[in-house]
């Protein structure tokens, strides 16, 4: 009897598992093995009232919002964020003014200034929770408004391959991986590396959100299919599409 082949979900959980769970409602068998985790760093929150509206270019960041001692007065405003997830977090957290983006930060910028011109600000200020390290850089998309960064969390490397993940690669039975960020499909890499595990990845797909993910993924491949738009919706959907082709095929 032929084994089934996985796709992998490399992205933190929470978000891990529920992907998983979304494939494996149609059909496709997969596997989470998330490569980074969201640790809390110390950091003051300003007054709220000092401020007109929130960014969330994370769900980790809402926890520190939701751990404020001032996380009502937080959730009273406006918040905008890049997706479904985050949007849904946001929600379980107070907020109630919610506007969603397109699934990247790059895709929140015209939502934001569209508020903010047909709004009558009392500030004109926004504070963004982020990350440590982030890969768009919100203070410099919205250079002449006021947005305050304020870092919240750090992610880091989560630990090695699980048994179970490492024998997948071994038996050649992962075959896709979806990423997310250029600095999961990196972790990614290194992972298999560390494995020994590098000539898998020839009979592997790699589903990326972006041509710079593509690009930090590295070379050996079996394909690389690129999303359109670096929303998870198109990534699930190019998932199921290329489980269903090999299917057929």
């Amino acid at each position: 009897m032929m084994m089934a082949k996985f796709t992998l979900i490399i992205r933190p959980q929470p978000d891990a598992d529920r992907d998983v769970l979304w494939l494996q409602r149609y059909g496709v068998p997969a596997l989470a093995s998330p490569v980074m985790r969201g640790i809390q760093v110390a950091h003051e929150m300003p007054d709220p009232a000092s401020y007109d509206g929130v960014i969330f270019t994370s769900r980790h960041a809402v926890d520190a919002i939701r751990r404020s001692p001032t996380a009502a007065a937080w959730a009273a405003k406006p918040v905008f964020v890049v997706g479904a997830a985050t949007a849904a977090a946001a929600h379980d957290a107070g907020f109630s003014q919610v506007i969603t983006g397109n699934g990247s930060g790059a895709g929140l910028i015209t939502p934001i200034r569209k508020v903010v011109a047909a709004s009558r600000l009392t500030t004109g200020r926004l504070i963004w929770p982020s990350a440590v390290d982030v890969s768009f850089d919100m203070t410099a998309a919205l250079a002449d408004l006021d947005v305050v960064r304020v870092p919240v969390y750090r992610m880091i490397a989560a630990a090695g391959f699980t048994a179970v993940i490492t024998s997948a690669l071994a038996d050649r039975n992962v075959a896709a991986v979806v990423a997310m960020s250029r600095r999961s499909i990196q972790l990614f890499r290194a992972g298999v590396s560390a494995a020994r595990q590098d000539a898998a990845l020839a009979s592997s797909s790699l589903i990326a959100g972006s041509n710079a993910i593509a690009s930090a993924a590295g070379s050996g491949w079996q394909n690389i299919y690129i999303a359109r738009q670096p929303r998870r919706s198109r990534l699930m959907a190019i998932a199921v599409l290329r489980h269903k082709r090999e299917q057929q095929g």
